[in-house]
């Protein structure tokens, strides 16, 4: 019986993962954790709303990639593409509906948040032909991510007096463990060579780094939880598909959340 819960309770997670609700989720729980950590405890106005849209937004655009690049993705991500092959529909439909609530979600928002989230999608629907062409491509990721998860709580808080120190304080944390994982996610389905050694030392020394901005600068400490799970997912880092899908943003999900719920408490 046990042998069998874990095998559906894996089950979940690679429909999850393969899907792209489990990265929909870690951006989502990101934009709440920096809501919160901007100003705690509850996280400023609308928060709900900005976490529906980064969800959304995620959702149908990662949707929208794996449906375009099943070709490129069979070779480092076979089982997600077969996923994929076989529920085109599906994720034709969880596209079109994350678009949907994103628009919604959207209109609830600021003006401002209209053109960060144009910006960030345009770049996202590029993503196909730019991480063929460019051994940069976990940078311009991470920076989106950060832009998004940290961007739209700020233009909640435009007006108020403590954003700005803060902001810098959460920006450069998100940003080093949104690079952390960006780097360790490129060698999955690769072989370990001193050159993919190389790459998640560089990725553990972000993910530390994630660790100790919030303890030295300004702000809530308890956001260090996320470079802290970060780290631990590279420190155990194995190239297999499940392990880059699975571990390593479900690190993001699981230390926003612990963020979020220390920083509440």
């Amino acid at each position: 019986m046990f042998s069998s819960g874990l095998k559906t309770i894996r089950s979940l997670l690679e429909r999850l993962a393969f899907s792209g609700l489990w990265t929909a989720l870690a951006a989502g729980a990101l934009t709440w954790a920096g809501g919160v950590f901007l100003l705690p405890p509850s996280g400023p106005p609308r928060l709900t709303i900005a976490c529906g849209l980064a969800f959304a937004g995620t959702l149908a655009v990662y949707c929208v990639d794996r449906l375009r690049d099943i070709d490129r993705d069979h070779e480092t991500s076979p089982r997600r593409s077969t996923f994929v092959d076989e529920r085109r529909a599906f994720l034709l439909g969880l596209s079109g509906g994350g678009l949907a609530l994103g628009l919604w979600t959207a209109w609830a928002l600021p003006p401002g948040a209209w053109f960060l989230c144009a910006a960030v999608g345009a770049a996202g629907l590029l993503h196909r032909r730019l991480k063929g062409r460019s051994g940069r491509a976990w940078l311009y990721v991470a920076l989106a991510w950060t832009g998004v998860t940290a961007g739209l709580p700020a233009l909640l808080l435009i007006s108020h007096a403590g954003v700005p120190i803060r902001l810098a304080t959460l920006g450069l944390g998100l940003f080093l463990a949104l690079g952390s994982n960006a780097l360790a996610s490129e060698q999955r389905g690769l072989v370990y060579d001193a050159q993919a050694a190389s790459t998640l030392r560089r990725s553990r020394r972000w993910a530390a780094a994630a660790t100790v901005v919030p303890l030295v600068m300004p702000g809530p400490a308890g956001m260090a939880a996320l470079g802290a799970t970060m780290w631990l997912a590279v420190a155990f880092f194995r190239p297999t598909e499940r392990y880059g899908l699975i571990v390593l943003d479900g690190a993001l999900l699981v230390g926003a959340l612990l963020a979020a719920a220390s920083m509440n408490g």
